[in-house]
């Protein structure tokens, strides 16, 4: 399905939030925005956080944004984004799990741990926190979650329902997070079928550009690591458009 979204008032706005009506697939119908940018969001655990600066870039340019899609912690970012909030409030939610005894408060346990190691509800819950049981509906941008389908490891693409429930499945890491059910189906962290889902977002609206955010480790990355903490790279976060 190709979505038109039709353009904002006022150029210039990071998202038209007046005079939303909603289209016939339920996402809020944009007026005379112009140009349609959609905007991309990749995983990368933590180095995800980075979006949340080309954000900020985002909105100090002006650059108007019509659709989000994400994936993993592109998701979790591109969740609160799409919901409205601004980029302060972006930078204070980041500092709160910017560091390990940060995300050790998040983990909470299987034991045995059959299906992974953590079962990924509290991280849920913290973003439950600030956008309680807000459904795609209810978003201010139209907003895609990618996950893998464990079942047939291709990508599945959340757009109604639960905002934080597509979200906790896009993030749950194989092998770390159990995989979470939805719906009957079994999904796990969508960087497994498509880490930087442009293709989705095109397919899916009518745009004019796409900004698409890559933060996903470099192989120049992964070597220097030698068993140690890979450090930050220069070329995070990478910045491109489609």
């Amino acid at each position: 399905m190709n979505t038109t979204i039709p353009h904002p008032h006022g150029a210039g706005l990071m998202r038209a939030t007046n005079g939303l009506a909603e289209g016939g697939d339920g996402f809020p119908a944009m007026l005379h925005a112009v140009p349609r940018i959609g905007l991309v969001l990749s995983g990368g655990g933590a180095r995800g956080l980075a979006h949340v600066g080309v954000l900020q870039i985002l909105e100090e340019q002006k650059i108007p944004i019509c659709a989000v899609a994400g994936t993993s912690m592109g998701a979790y970012v591109g969740s609160l984004f799409a919901a409205g909030l601004d980029t302060a409030k972006l930078v204070e939610l980041a500092g709160e799990i910017r560091n390990l005894k940060a995300l050790l408060k998040l983990m909470d346990p299987i034991f045995p741990p059959s299906a992974g190691l953590i079962r990924g509800d509290k991280i849920r819950r913290h973003l439950e926190r600030t956008l309680g049981s807000c459904t795609f509906e209810e978003l201010k941008l139209p907003f895609l979650v990618v996950a893998t389908d464990l079942d047939t490891m291709q990508a599945h693409v959340f757009d109604r329902g639960s905002v934080a429930q597509a979200v906790h499945a896009s993030a749950a890491i194989p092998g770390v997070c159990a995989p979470v059910v939805v719906g009957g189906r079994r999904y796990t962290d969508g960087g497994a079928a498509d880490p930087l889902p442009i293709s989705i977002l095109r397919e899916r609206f009518e745009l004019d550009a796409v900004i698409a955010i890559n933060v996903l480790p470099t192989n120049e990355d992964t070597l220097s690591c030698d068993g140690k903490a890979c450090s930050h790279s220069k070329n995070v976060p990478a910045f491109s458009s489609a």
